[in-house]
């Protein structure tokens, strides 16, 4: 899920551009290049021309700082005018600035690999917002290096996506090490009983008693263990599902051509007691509900038999009036309880044959 930034906008920043020659291999007629990297947004845009038809191309990129240990792979996604653009998000590097190596191939049908370029670019914070999935219900939120001094800590506001801002809560983002302000706070009581699959940071700085606007985002609160847990997982759709019963997490996943990314995840219930079955399956029968005269279930998608579901939490017969809501949790008799728009989605867009990893 792609961050949507909101609020001040980052002059694009200045790159330095290293070409690393690539041994004896002939070079390719594909030209690779950095469009920009922004500090706000904290993303760097590499773009390829004269790419051969029927071609995959993959980007690897790291930061410099520390080897390649945050090395991370993804597929540069084709555009309408014939170029192919592939967005580095220091979020998939631990939110680390500074230099990154990015290096471009071509992957053939055949399973050939011929290298296109390998470019440097420098990638400096300015007010970047960010907010990191920490599991058990929290989040990390804080900004990089605000454009301001601060008389003191930084003002967050942050709520769910669900039901306008309901459920706004503020926060104060402490110095944690230089021009750096973070905080952990609590978002399995936000949306509606948990609910919170999109969240919305804005920043404030007070600066000689004025309360500055510093920007906002939203974003998904992808589960870096889930997102690394799917790669290398395979589905019969272009589509698969994991449900991690520690987090109390559900992910839904979509292939790019050579990684899974995350298009949706929230909070979930699982079972208690362990009721909840580990192990690989299958998406299989859907319906719109099902109940008992004790409650009436919406959006079901089965993943066992016809025993296992995904559906909605429970409602009083009959009526779209929530009996038990809760997210986050281990209560269920075994199937997965999900907020009511998460239910509809996996009913909606997750088709029938798709992988469900539960562990």
């Amino acid at each position: 899920m792609k961050r949507i930034l909101t609020g001040i906008l980052a002059a694009l920043i200045t790159t330095a551009t290293l070409i690393i020659p690539f041994s004896s291999t002939a070079a390719s007629p594909t030209e690779m290049s950095v469009v920009y990297a922004d500090g706000t947004a904290g993303q760097i845009l590499v773009e390829f021309k004269n790419v051969p038809i029927g071609v995959t191309v993959m980007v690897y990129s790291w930061t410099q700082a520390n080897g390649q240990d945050d090395n991370f792979m993804q597929c540069a996604a084709p555009m309408a005018d014939g170029t192919y653009k592939a967005v580095i998000d220091v979020n998939d590097h631990n939110y680390e600035f500074g230099t990154y190596t990015i290096q471009g191939f071509l992957n053939y049908p055949d399973g050939t690999s011929v290298p296109v370029n390998s470019i440097d670019a420098t990638i400096t914070p300015l007010n970047y917002i960010y907010a990191s999935n920490s599991g058990n219900g929290t989040a990390s939120i804080g900004v990089i290096n605000p454009s301001v001094t601060p008389d003191g800590d930084i003002t967050l506001f942050f709520w769910s996506e669900k039901d306008g801002q309901d459920d706004l809560t503020t926060a104060s983002a402490k110095m944690v090490a230089p021009g750096q302000y973070a905080t952990s706070v609590q978002i399995g009581n936000l949306g509606y009983m948990g609910s919170c699959r999109v969240l919305n940071v804005h920043a404030y700085a007070t600066v000689n008693g004025v309360s500055e606007y510093l920007g906002g985002i939203s974003t998904g609160l992808e589960s870096p263990e889930i997102n690394a847990h799917v790669q290398g997982l395979t589905s019969a759709t272009n589509y698969l599902v994991a449900v991690s019963i520690k987090e109390h997490r559900i992910g839904v996943y979509q292939w790019t051509g050579c990684s899974w990314d995350c298009i949706m995840t929230d909070l979930c219930s699982t079972g208690a007691s362990n009721a909840t079955p580990r192990g690989t399956f299958r998406i299989g029968g859907k319906g719109y509900s099902f109940g008992t005269p004790e409650y009436t279930c919406y959006y079901y998608s089965s993943f066992k038999g016809s025993e296992y579901l995904f559906h909605s939490v429970l409602y009083y017969p009959g009526t779209k009036k929530i009996k038990s809501g809760r997210l986050g949790r281990s209560l269920s008799h075994g199937c997965v309880r999900l907020d009511i728009d998460d239910a509809k989605y996996i009913q909606d867009v997750v088709p029938a044959g798709t992988a469900v990893y539960i562990y």
